[in-house]
């Protein structure tokens, strides 16, 4: 690998601007054109009738209240563009997928432009491939999820921070967490990094945080948005995970185990899943919060994320 990055930064280094250029636009355009052809592949996900009863709940003043909803309302802001498409699975389906895949673009259009500028060679574009191939892979499900805003929105809060942007870093991040809850994570360790660089950057921050939550805290007065959070307290272990993975490891052994799809995520149930469900939560936050502080611990962002 080490010696096609090299060859593949000495064959970037020779070609002239306007070859550099057009290598630039075949490769976005190679990496987002065939994403909009995955809108007709596959069977319709589950989330996509979810976020059309999330959007008619919000509409009936039914949201939360009545209606089960598993995602935070920021998260319904991305939903009501496609619903004023059409409230039609098959429409609505096309309508995200299309918003969806402009983001995607934005996201491998922001990468690419962040390796050229930063000039030191074809190493830079790593970041733009590496996410290319990533979400290349996840084929037509990539259309039929909403989250590559929350990451698109990660992505530009981070940014933002190591642009000396603070206040702009802060609401995209406070945004992100509004709508998929995890950016939430990325909130203390931006602070720390805001902090210091200086004081008012830091207080910037704070200020952009506030702002981008309040119309949360305005919402808890009439709408008990919270309960999206019961709705993935109530799940088992997840397939995906370390323990459910070591459960169905488990099983050809004898040890009794199942797998089903339940709501909208295929979970590992059975005596010994239930047994380790409460750990496992325990390990994950313990873990979670472990990472976060190590990564409030750094000095600066990465290198890549400075240059210019």
């Amino acid at each position: 690998m080490p010696r096609a990055a090299d060859t593949a930064d000495r064959i970037w280094s020779t070609l002239s601007p306007a070859r550099r250029k057009a290598a630039l636009a075949f490769l976005l355009a190679a990496a987002t054109l065939p994403v909009f052809s995955r809108q007709y592949l596959g069977r319709t996900g589950a989330e996509i009738p979810i976020f059309i009863r999330g959007v008619e709940a919000l509409l009936d003043g039914r949201l939360y209240a009545e209606h089960v909803f598993e995602y935070p309302p920021y998260a319904l802001i991305w939903f009501l563009a496609p619903y004023a498409w059409s409230d039609e699975i098959a429409a609505f389906r096309f309508a995200l997928g299309l918003e969806i895949w402009l983001v995607d673009a934005v996201i491998k259009a922001t990468l690419l432009w962040r390796g050229v500028r930063a000039r030191d060679g074809f190493p830079d574009l790593v970041p733009f491939l590496a996410y290319s191939l990533g979400s290349a892979a996840l084929g037509h499900l990539l259309l039929m999820k909403y989250d590559l805003i929350p990451a698109a929105l990660s992505l530009a809060g981070v940014l933002a921070v190591a642009g000396a942007r603070p206040f702009l870093g802060a609401v995209a991040t406070a945004v992100a967490a509004g709508s998929k809850a995890y950016p939430a994570l990325f909130i203390p360790v931006l602070a720390v990094v805001a902090w210091r660089r200086s004081r008012q950057e830091a207080r910037r921050f704070v200020v952009g945080v506030a702002l981008a939550t309040a119309p949360l805290l305005l919402l808890s007065a009439w709408m008990p948005w919270w309960n999206f959070a019961s709705f993935h307290g109530a799940r088992g272990l997840e397939v995906g995970s370390l323990a459910a993975s070591l459960v169905w490891a488990l099983h050809f052994t004898g040890i009794e185990a199942s797998w089903a799809l339940i709501g909208t995520s295929n979970e590992v149930g059975g005596p010994l899943a239930s047994a380790l469900l409460g750990p496992a939560r325990v390990l994950w936050v313990a873990s979670t919060l472990a990472c976060v502080d190590r990564e409030g611990k750094l000095q600066a962002l990465p290198d890549w994320l400075q240059r210019n």
